[in-house]
């Protein structure tokens, strides 16, 4: 029985009225919006499927990420490239 990972990709915007909340809630400080919609979209497909195991792609192109130089992630990145 061979997995199928066959995805579609959905767009939207979010009014500004619900980001903020996010954005400012003390129990989430330290973490991007990007972390906690991406939480909360797993929460959501948990509940609706009961899956424990769901797989999402996201990209990350052109991101920093703070106390990582450039050449840290330049040599982590060629660690899976080469293995």
């Amino acid at each position: 029985n061979a997995f199928k990972f066959k995805g579609s990709r959905l767009r939207f915007t979010l009014e500004q009225d619900l980001i903020h909340p996010l954005e400012h809630h003390p129990k989430l400080q330290g973490m991007t919006l990007n972390q906690i919609l991406l939480a909360n979209l797993y929460a959501l497909l948990y509940h609706y499927s009961g899956e424990t195991d769901i797989c999402l792609g996201i990209t990350s192109s052109n991101r920093r990420y703070p106390g990582i130089d450039d050449k840290t992630t330049e040599k982590l990145v060629n660690c899976f490239f080469n293995s």
